[in-house]
């Protein structure tokens, strides 16, 4: 790290807080989450691009200042910047969840004798396309950024392609679709 300079937050990490997890950094391609002591956090959200590393507001932050620059955090800017807008700290009420796992549909294309469903003739109706985007804005709304889809047979469902893309401009990723493969 550059001793000159204004100091800002890569843009690929989100300061982020949970329901008694308040101090947290995502990394917006890997969705992995860092938790970090008050201190150390109030140090991290000064570097906003507003401030110039040798600032009074870092007086005795140093150190701080060190260990993220060594872990590839920030970096310096030759000029006053600010955080893109999806990087500000956002708190969400409930507690820190990473993944969820979704069974979008009880029905599948076949009716495998070890399988633990009812499929092809589910019990329980499947949910709409509707009902889908609203779960799909829930899970955003809590901070999940991670999901896995199965069924039945997910692959299955009409608006599946649909509803992936609407989970990845929601910021979700999916780790896993679990399929019998038969219509990839």
């Amino acid at each position: 790290m550059e001793e000159n300079g204004y100091l800002i937050l890569k843009k690929q990490y989100l300061l982020r807080g949970w329901k008694g997890l308040e101090h947290g950094l995502i990394d917006g391609e890997s969705r992995q989450a860092v938790f970090f002591p008050a201190n150390v956090y109030d140090t991290l959200k000064m570097c906003n691009g507003r401030f110039e590393a040798d600032s009074p507001i870092f007086v005795g932050r140093k150190e701080h200042l060190k260990a993220f620059s060594e872990h590839g955090l920030i970096e310096s800017l030759d000029e006053p910047g600010m955080l893109l807008f999806k990087q500000e700290y956002k708190k969400y009420e409930n507690r820190y969840i990473q993944m969820v796992h979704w069974s979008m549909t009880g029905h599948c294309n076949y009716r495998c004798r070890h399988c633990y469903m009812s499929a092809p003739r589910a019990i329980l109706p499947e949910p709409d396309t509707e009902e889908c985007i609203r779960i799909i804005d829930e899970i955003a709304s809590c901070g999940i950024r991670l999901i896995s889809l199965t069924g039945g047979e997910a692959l299955i469902r009409k608006d599946f392609l649909f509803l992936v893309d609407y989970m990845l401009e929601k910021g979700i990723r999916i780790i896993m679709i679990m399929s019998n493969g038969a219509l990839v």
